[in-house]
């Protein structure tokens, strides 16, 4: 888990400061957003003990990582090829498809880390039970 949440917040920083290049504003913005997703995955990633309402909350925002990554994958592969470029940009940026990979394999961490948690919490139910 904690590993997607420092995929998400790489991924957002990169973003947020324009590291691919001269992009619409738009794009730092979910840049921020998947920054500040990340950071709760990987402060909240600590608390999963128990069953509690803590690891509910994990796995929910850490569940919305993984829907966070849905916009992007279909931006760079709707836009491949063409140039996005911000009015304030001097310079075009052209979009590649290759990129949509890197937010598939963060969606993918995502869910196997909720599901995971989600077994392994099940698993701890059942034991106290008995």
């Amino acid at each position: 888990m904690i590993l997607s949440g420092l995929g998400i917040t790489t991924l957002g920083l990169l973003y947020a400061n324009y590291a691919f290049g001269p992009t619409e504003a738009w794009v730092a913005m979910w840049g921020t957003v998947a920054f500040f997703t990340g950071m709760a995955i990987v402060v909240g990633a600590p608390s999963l003990r128990g069953a509690g309402a803590e690891t509910l909350g994990v796995m929910l925002i850490t569940g919305l990582g993984a829907l966070w990554q849905v916009p992007p994958i279909l931006w760079w592969l709707i836009l491949y090829g063409l140039y996005s470029r911000d009015s304030a940009s001097a310079t075009p940026f052209v979009a590649r498809g290759v990129v949509a990979l890197v937010h598939a394999i963060m969606a993918a961490l995502c869910l196997v880390a909720v599901l995971s948690v989600a077994r392994s919490t099940r698993e701890q139910s059942a034991k106290t039970l008995w």
